[in-house]
């Protein structure tokens, strides 16, 4: 019987640990799905991609000395051409998730949840 019930709940398990750890972002009311997050996250591990990757001269990540962006594609036509897009995923030197920005044109708007900030612009 116990057998039984642990050949029964391993695809359950699979599928919790399956299921995206990544939130949902909202940018000035347009709401970004955490898969869209997570899909940008995947493509920037691969080390053939490493080019999209740029850094954020006027800015810090939290205490890290360096934040990098690239770009955060919100439909998968768009990620497919690599469209130009105003959201950003922000990570660290070491590729981890710091958030999620859009490009204001001069300046950078962090989008929600944004507790606590991942971006701070450097002082001169």
């Amino acid at each position: 019987m116990k057998q039984q019930i642990i050949y029964w709940l391993i695809p359950f398990l699979y599928l919790s640990a399956v299921q995206s750890m990544i939130e949902d972002y909202t940018c000035i009311g347009t709401k970004i799905e955490g898969r869209y997050v997570e899909k940008a996250l995947d493509f920037l591990r691969k080390p053939q991609n490493q080019m999209h990757i740029l850094p954020m001269n006027l800015w810090t990540c939290e205490s890290e000395n360096y934040c990098y962006i690239s770009a955060l594609h919100t439909d998968d036509e768009s990620f497919r051409k690599r469209y130009r897009t105003p959201y950003y995923v922000v990570v660290d030197g070491l590729k981890h998730l710091r958030g999620v920005v859009i490009s204001t044109g001069r300046d950078y708007q962090q989008c929600s949840p944004r507790s606590p900030a991942i971006i701070v612009r450097k002082s001169h």
